[in-house]
């Protein structure tokens, strides 16, 4: 028995190869297990995962993804060629996939999750996303037009922030029309403000990437790798990356503020120098959590330019965001497009989302079945580096002394400044980082650590605040008595002599 909308479900056997056909306008959604591995090759037609088209007789490989297939209508000049004798379409994307067992990693068989797999033509939310694509393009176009016009002030391609609850689909939507996006010959800057994502890079980082390439949705993600200590198979990615070091905004919303402050300052100077992204425009990916903060909502509106807010299934957001910003509705645009429909219930415990992070930490260092990397294992004398940890809202001790007071330096130790530095000012800057005098084995063991474009020499908290993050190393071992530390790197060589942060991640090898 199949419901309306839907296909019957095949059921999938192990080393089985299994052959369907999807039609237009349809989507094929599988959900696979950290257990598994399914195999896919489209052997006829086109079909895209995120707007990014899979290619004919490549054998992908998927694992703990939950992705949907999606076959865009097709325009033919044959009438024949697709019309049978009853008068049925026949045209679509033939795919054969093959369910085995992920050996590499025992810890994934105790998933309760099992693999998933059918086709449904409920696809009225991708025919809504592409005509948001469109209107898109639209602006693109006019920006292009306005150059013409104006060249001493050039116009801005759309800067677009996706908003919703947890579990319908904007990070899925954020890909599709990134990939779109650079499918019509754009390179839009791709920017995630949510810290439990890792979006070329480690989870708790805030990063912005150009979209120059298709994304690898085989990597862990389905974004791709950055240039860590190999080569990779698209065009090298370039994240500029923040540390935030939480997975929750609500654990120091100061310190989240402040970081996406500075990252939209680099985002919009990227804009205004390159032609390129220019017309592209931004794809802001949010937290759950931002919705519910309209203040923090308004300064990240505000600090990206925003010019068009998508609200994902969920009409009173539309109507509170309609309230909250009516003064600048001449120029904003909100609209609101229902759920991705192949979202699933996410598991209560978090378990997926768990692994998926972990997953992201092992091909970070490790690569993939396809990208091999060579990790460097070393030893270092902990005292010769300084490490900072992220502090909680609870740790601001700092918010129980009068407003007045501050015990933060208030020199300027740095030449220039922006509008972030403003807001530090009357802030203690102590809220964000303190630093860990005597590291110990509860303070680094099973911990990523990021590490950051800031030297030893002369560093000041307020220049730690400015700093991006250079890439990340994991600290396996370390021994109190010899004050020694296991670390591994992404590259082989010494470790850099620069301002080290702990993370809330941690990993076990």
């Amino acid at each position: 028995m199949s419901l309306p909308g839907f296909s019957k479900e095949h059921e999938a056997k192990y080393g089985v190869t299994n052959t369907i056909t999807i039609p237009p306008m349809s989507e094929w959604r599988f959900e696979v297990p950290h257990k598994n591995i399914v195999k896919v090759k489209v052997t006829k037609g086109i079909g895209e995962i995120f707007g990014t088209e899979l290619a004919i007789g490549y054998e992908y490989q998927f694992l703990g993804v939950k992705y949907g297939l999606f076959v865009p209508p097709q325009q033919v000049e044959n009438l024949e060629e697709v019309v049978t004798a009853d008068g049925d379409e026949i045209e679509g994307c033939t795919v054969e996939f093959t369910l085995i067992e992920n050996t590499d990693h025992s810890s994934y068989s105790s998933e309760s999750i099992q693999f998933i797999e059918y086709i449904s033509d409920d696809t009225e939310s991708m025919k809504q996303y592409l005509s948001l694509h469109f209107m898109l393009e639209s602006l693109r176009e006019q920006a292009k037009f306005q150059l013409m016009l104006n060249r001493v002030q050039p116009q801005l391609g759309p800067r677009v922030l996706i908003l919703g609850n947890d579990n319908l689909g904007k990070t899925t939507l954020a890909k599709i029309l990134s990939g779109y996006a650079w499918k019509g010959g754009n390179v839009p800057i791709l920017v995630n403000l949510d810290p439990q994502e890792g979006v070329f890079s480690m989870p708790t980082s805030l990063t912005a990437v150009g979209v120059s390439d298709r994304f690898d949705l085989e990597s862990c993600g389905g974004y791709g790798t950055t240039t860590t200590s190999n080569v990779t198979l698209h065009n090298p990615k370039q994240p500029l990356v923040k540390n935030f070091g939480f997975f929750l905004v609500d654990e120091n919303p100061d310190l989240y503020k402040l970081q996406t402050e500075k990252l939209s300052l680099a985002v919009l100077s990227r804009l205004k120098e390159d032609e390129e992204c220019r017309y592209g425009g931004i794809i802001v990916d949010t937290p759950s959590s931002l919705k519910k903060n309209l203040d923090l909502l308004d300064t990240i509106v505000s600090d990206f330019e925003i010019n068009v807010i998508v609200v994902l299934d969920n009409e009173r957001v539309l109507v509170d965001l309609k309230r909250k910003f009516q003064h600048k509705l001449r120029a904003l645009t909100i609209v609101k497009v229902p759920k991705s429909g192949g979202i699933l219930d996410a598991d209560s415990d978090g378990r997926s989302k768990r692994l998926q992070q972990q997953q992201m930490v092992r091909e970070y260092f490790n690569g993939n079945f396809k990208l091999s990397l060579s990790p460097f294992k070393t030893e270092i004398v902990i005292n010769d580096y300084v490490f900072f940890k992220v502090l909680e809202k609870v740790e601001d001790f700092n918010q129980f002394l009068p407003s007045t007071d501050s015990f933060a330096g208030d020199d300027d130790d740095e030449a220039g400044g922006d509008k972030a530095d403003d807001k530090l000012k009357d802030s203690h800057e102590d809220k964000y980082y303190s630093l860990i005098e005597l590291p110990t084995e509860s303070d680094l063991e099973n911990c990523v650590v990021a590490v950051t474009h800031l030297p030893l020499a002369g560093y000041t908290i307020k220049a730690l605040l400015k700093a991006s993050v250079l890439g990340y190393i994991h600290i396996s071992k370390v021994d109190d008595d010899k004050g020694r530390a296991k670390v591994l790197l992404p590259f082989p060589g010494n470790l850099q002599k620069n301002v080290l942060i702990v993370t809330k991640l941690s990993y076990t090898e």
